[in-house]
């Protein structure tokens, strides 16, 4: 049973994040994103970090999808906007990236099976703070004041609307 649940909870999360791409309405691509972050948060589950799996399922799947839907529906960004020339481009640079990135997991790959096998304290809360407070505080910072940078755009733009209105 184990095994089935953890090829449903992958193929909903591959599925979904490729969906995320392949989508050109942005409303199926956040939809295709919560099924891909749900799909994440049952691996979790199976892994016995039900701290981190349910942390997945109210941050990400719940709030902040629900607040990228909105950010998607209050701007009403068309598809035309964006010139066929500058899709191009972003499209080899993607492919580019994603296949440097896929290398570098299959290499990564290869490093984890050797790694030690988790602990018990494996997605308590506990593990996680020591990891996010000690080893990665700067990362954690950088991340925070980055979310406030992207709130405080994201307000800056929809008053740049509101006036045009």
């Amino acid at each position: 049973m184990h095994t089935f649940v953890f090829f449903v909870a992958a193929g909903m999360a591959l599925v979904g994040s490729t969906l995320v791409f392949v989508f050109r309405n942005t409303v199926y691509s956040v939809v295709s994103l919560i099924t891909a972050l749900t799909g994440v948060a049952v691996l979790f589950f199976q892994l016995d970090a039900a701290f981190i799996g349910a942390l997945q399922i109210i941050l990400y799947a719940g709030a902040i999808l629900v607040l990228f839907l909105f950010v998607v529906m209050l701007l009403n960004v068309h598809s035309d906007e964006m010139g066929p020339d500058r899709r191009k481009f972003q499209k080899v640079l993607a492919m580019v990236v994603g296949a440097v990135l896929f290398g570098y997991l299959m290499t990564l790959g290869g490093a984890l099976r050797s790694a030690d096998p988790p602990t018990s304290e494996f997605g308590s809360a506990r593990s996680l703070a020591e990891v996010f407070f000690s080893r990665h505080v700067l990362a954690f910072e950088l991340t925070s004041f980055l979310l406030l940078a992207a709130m405080i755009g994201a307000v800056l733009l929809a008053r740049r609307g509101e006036g045009d209105a």
